[in-house]
């Protein structure tokens, strides 16, 4: 154990004997750091209050830290309140949906070869990607999440140049480029960063952060990925929001949340007044546009036919002349992207209503988790961090529902931990292992301290305070 030093180069060897001695007791590396920084605040504070008593210095000191009491108590007290603390409950959910998605990707197997003959390679090549899901979120578990708030330009910089660069190589489906939803999933925890470092930067840092969002959103229009440019419009004005609410940025809400609010706004809006017509089939399947909405058809149809447990019949267009329903392959042969994409509504007229709403469920109750580990932040950089991931996994499953559930007509994508999809299992396994690194590191982050001083009322600063008792000490930080 070497002996601690601090930021203002202690001289005195009690002091630093007295904070190496607790935090020897103290089995969390990690905390180190933090809990160091806080007692020698803790130690200088009690000797300027014995100095003003009228104390020698050496005397206030040697009773400062006399009166911190006994190193060892005070590391084995502080040990006992840091240490790691993983949501189990998270862990267990997350082991769910992969039971889930392994099963559902074997019933998919036995119907997904030719002529619907089983096709174990499917189910196979499914349990060969799984383990990279596990190093992907065992990674990101035990990985310095922090790193996203001290370097948030650069790597959000590499993330976006990595997404520009994979346009010469990736494939496309449908006109789309397949990696461009996902670089946007991995962007928003990072934007999140980004939009931490511009606190207490006023209107400027609000519009370099609007700004960065908008270079985004163009490269993703390049997908073209209409879905990913609202998603992460979406889910960025969501964290600004989250940013202006706490008064990071010194301005006006009323006017911020209008700068922030009204751009995405006109982002959503924009494709149904400039191409109303094609858009209008992501609703709406009657008209002349019929063409353009067969799949929202299709889906409606499947789901009217279906049962709330066992088989649903087939819709009245399927017949033995015009599809191949020879050894039950109905949906199989009709519906498009039924193995990945539209797998809820195949579990829906495969097995029934019940199915899904209990898969339904366990994914809610995931969001209802991720949403507490949110509001239990006591960093900035963890909540807006968590919130980001939380964003990011909140929109995949709107995505997914409203299109397997015949809402609407547009492109979808997997569901988080369950559709069968090996790059969309690798991706959304390594932001739940981010989301419960950003927990598990909860009690020793510590913001970079700034000024912000509120415009709703000029009385000085937004002070966070948090307190943990030792013996008849209290140890208090103060986080702005």
């Amino acid at each position: 154990m070497q002996e601690y030093k601090s930021q203002n180069d202690i001289t005195d060897k009690a002091v630093g004997e007295f904070i190496t001695k607790v935090c020897e007791q103290i089995r969390w590396k990690k905390a180190h750091s933090s809990i160091s920084e806080e007692l020698l605040n803790h130690i200088e504070d009690q000797k300027e209050a014995f100095v003003r008593r009228g104390q020698k210095e050496e005397e206030a000191e040697k009773n400062a830290i006399l009166q911190m009491g006994d190193a060892v108590a005070v590391g084995q007290q502080l040990d006992r309140t840091h240490r790691p603390k993983p949501d189990w409950g998270v862990f267990i959910l997350v082991f769910l949906c992969i039971l889930v998605s392994v099963a559902l990707r074997y019933f998919i197997s036995l119907n997904n070869g030719e002529d619907g003959a089983p096709a174990i390679g499917y189910f196979y090549s499914y349990l060969k990607v799984l383990p990279f899901g596990m190093v992907a979120m065992i990674g990101m578990y035990f990985a310095d999440y922090s790193l996203i708030g001290k370097y948030p330009k650069v790597l959000y910089g590499a993330a976006l140049a990595v997404t520009l660069l994979l346009f010469n190589f990736a494939p496309q489906l449908n006109y789309v480029y397949i990696h461009v939803f996902y670089c946007a999933v991995l962007l928003i925890p990072l934007y999140a960063g980004f939009v931490y470092s511009q606190r207490g930067k006023g209107y400027l840092g609000l519009v370099y952060c609007g700004a960065v969002g908008v270079i985004s959103c163009i490269v993703f229009e390049w997908g073209p990925s209409i879905v990913s440019v609202w998603m992460f419009s979406i889910s960025g004005a969501v964290i600004l929001t989250a940013g202006i609410k706490k008064d990071w940025f010194q301005v006006r809400k009323k006017y911020a949340l209008g700068l922030v609010w009204g751009p995405v706004l006109f982002v959503i809006m924009a494709p149904f007044i400039l191409c109303f017509r094609r858009f209008k089939c992501m609703f709406s399947t009657e008209g002349d546009e019929y063409g353009y909405s067969y799949v929202l058809k299709m889906i409606r149809e499947f789901l009217s036919n279906s049962k709330l447990l066992g088989r649903g019949d087939l819709p009245s267009f399927i017949t033995q002349e015009n599809f191949d329903v020879v050894n039950g392959r109905g949906i199989e042969g009709v519906l498009p992207s039924w193995q990945n994409d539209y797998c809820l509504t195949y579990m829906i007229h495969k097995f029934g209503w019940f199915t899904a709403v209990m898969v339904i469920a366990l994914v809610v109750f995931l969001l209802i988790r991720l949403y507490k580990i949110v509001n239990k932040q006591s960093s900035q950089l963890g909540y807006i961090v968590a919130l980001g991931v939380a964003m990011t996994i909140v929109s995949q499953c709107i995505i997914f529902l409203f299109a397997n559930l015949g809402i609407c007509g547009w492109h979808s994508h997997p569901l988080p931990l369950i559709s069968p999809g090996d790059i969309s299992l690798i991706v959304n396994m390594g932001l739940m292992g981010l989301i419960l690194s950003v927990y598990r590191n909860n009690s020793i982050v510590r913001d970079r301290i700034i000024q912000i001083k509120s415009v709703e009322n000029f009385k000085g600063s937004n002070v966070e305070q948090h307190s943990l008792q030792l013996g008849k000490w209290q140890l208090t930080i103060r986080k702005l």
